[in-house]
């Protein structure tokens, strides 16, 4: 009873770590996946004339999932380990009770040699006095038989099981020295982007005038773009002190529900990108006691890359504002969704337009390889974090 319940404890620690490295292995795989988006996007940046505050966000981004790729690679090595030590235990185990059973077959074997009756099983029972002493003889003989086969058959199952371990551990060992051969060239990988991250921000340091105008003018976009969006609400609410939404006709309260009902899974304004600039009020990225506030997010794309609506609504307006080219504003019931800094717009005011429904294309410098665009998710008048609408990577 002892070693059965030993047994099952190994056999639930297995399976748990086997849980648990699939876990580790899908993280990181997520990883890598957010590291190649990253390292695509930074052969864009890197060529561009305006965008070396995008490629140190871009950068540190993929520093903190290379880190992130690093410390489930150690959690994963550690499973590895665990799952070594266990198995060894669990062929430890295997060996021993496959010792018991050769002993125990052994036993049979010798005692069957030396009361041949048993082998002469007929003989055996015709030797009875009485039917019922028959009749028990031949039950002995048919358990004996059947204890014999089972004990050959325990033997070989226990074999075949030890092979298997066996094999399972030999794999282990392999996998184990991969992901550290792995994680060794992850490290080399990551010690080069911090270089490039340092060299990135003393360059960046020493334009410290520059990036204080860009973010004061970034300030004035963004007052101008809130000015317009607080036009359509109160041309949507025909300024009489109630909610946009107590104005919404049936079919429009059930596009608000249903936009709602999508937080999480809305998908992205385009089709490639990273997010470069952050929701709410947080430090800038290189200048010291400097906060920004951003109404939306920041996402870096390709050049001439295609913006496109996140969710089926109506174009309530598509306006110029300068310094952030065109921006057009869509109403989904109660919600709205801004999408600024298009160079070409394929929509116009009134327009319905359907779920990843092209709207126009990002505005990128002369010679630039990529483009950022402003994209902002609105409840009437109360600002949303896009980045908790749209769908992960």
């Amino acid at each position: 009873m002892k070693h059965f319940i030993v047994f099952i404890i190994l056999q639930l620690c297995l399976i748990g770590i086997s849980q648990s490295k699939k876990e580790l292995e899908l993280k990181r795989l997520e990883s890598i996946k957010a590291i190649e988006r990253s390292n695509s996007l930074l052969r864009q940046t890197e060529k561009s004339k305006k965008a070396e505050l995008n490629t140190l966000v871009i950068v540190s981004k993929q520093i903190k999932a290379r880190e992130e790729l690093i410390t489930n690679i150690n959690k994963e090595l550690v499973a590895f380990q665990l799952n070594i030590d266990l198995l060894k235990l669990s062929i430890a185990k295997a060996d021993s009770d496959l010792q018991v059973l050769k002993a125990d077959y052994a036993k049979i074997i010798y005692l069957a040699q030396r009361n041949r009756n048993l082998n002469l099983s007929f003989m055996y029972i015709l030797s009875a006095g009485s039917f019922s002493e028959a009749y028990m003889k031949m039950k002995y003989v048919k358990q004996y038989l059947n204890y014999r086969a089972i004990q050959g058959d325990r033997i070989v199952a226990t074999k075949n099981e030890l092979i298997h371990k066996r094999s399972q551990l030999i794999q282990n060992y392999i996998e184990k020295a991969n992901l550290m051969h792995f994680k060794s060239g992850e490290k080399e990988r990551l010690l080069i982007e911090q270089d490039e991250r340092n060299v990135l921000l003393q360059k960046l340091q020493k334009k410290e005038d520059a990036l204080r105008a860009e973010i004061k003018n970034n300030e004035i976009i963004a007052q101008k773009l809130k000015e317009e969006i607080a036009k359509v609400i109160a041309q949507e609410a025909k300024k009489s002190g109630k909610t946009l939404f107590d104005k919404l006709t049936p079919e429009e309260k059930i596009v608000s529900k249903d936009f709602a009902r999508n937080k999480g899974k809305l998908p992205w304004p385009t089709e490639k990108g990273e997010i470069t600039g952050f929701f709410g009020e947080h430090e800038h990225p290189v200048l010291k006691g400097i906060k920004v506030n951003n109404q939306g997010v920041d996402i870096t794309s390709v050049k001439n890359a295609i913006v496109r609506s996140v969710f089926g609504g109506v174009v309530s307006k598509v306006v110029s504002i300068k310094g952030a080219n065109f921006s057009v504003i869509i109403r989904h019931g109660n919600f709205l969704t801004v999408y600024s800094n298009l160079s070409q717009v394929t929509v116009r005011n009134g327009d319905k337009v359907s779920i990843k429904q092209q709207i126009g294309v990002i505005y990128s410098e002369p010679g630039d390889l990529s483009a950022s665009m402003q994209f902002q998710i609105w409840e009437e008048l109360k600002k949303q974090d896009p980045q908790l609408w749209l769908t992960r990577k």
